[in-house]
């Protein structure tokens, strides 16, 4: 549902709106660039670094608070005293209802890739591969052990009184 949710999208807001929300998200071309600015945009045309990815998909998940990636945020001695800390750098860069309305269709809508067909993954034969098959659990097994130890919590319900007819104007 995703992709031609947010290809009328596109379509209503126009391309230069769509390309700056996502550059204010912090989407920036793996080779520093600029985007490419097609009608297909939101398809994912643009080749951007797993640490951007993930980043971007982060501010929305912060309600649209988007804190720059860091590689490190202090610095101990032996003894575990903090001898400097790296505070992060953070600015909310989409209307918090926004960001979750946002969450909202990513979590309850596939990822509209394509399946592949006819594949043979590590000896075993996979006659269609989608995000169910493979990487679903790959990236379920990472996600696990990087959340370990963190505590749980829940994206917010999107709006539905703001947002709940993005759905019915944009019909599939």
């Amino acid at each position: 549902m995703p992709n031609p949710f947010f290809l009328r999208l596109e379509e209503r807001v126009g391309l230069c709106q769509t390309v700056r929300t996502a550059q204010r998200l912090g989407l920036a071309h793996r080779d520093g660039t600029p985007l490419r600015e097609y009608e297909t945009f939101t398809l994912g045309i643009n080749e951007a670094d797993t640490v951007t990815v993930a980043a971007t998909y982060a501010t929305l998940a912060a309600h649209g608070l988007r804190c720059a990636p860091r590689a490190v945020k202090e610095v101990r001695e032996g003894s575990g005293r903090v001898l400097h800390a790296l505070g992060a750098r953070c600015e909310q860069v989409l209307d918090a209802a926004v960001a979750d309305a946002v969450t909202g269709l990513l979590r309850t809508g596939g990822l509209g890739r394509p399946t592949l067909t006819g594949l043979t993954v590590g000896g075993r034969r996979y006659d269609t591969v989608d995000g169910a098959t493979i990487p679903g659990p790959i990236w379920r097994a990472s996600m696990a052990e990087a959340l370990r130890g963190m505590p749980k919590s829940r994206f917010p319900e999107p709006d539905e009184a703001r947002f709940g007819g993005c759905r019915l104007a944009c019909p599939q």
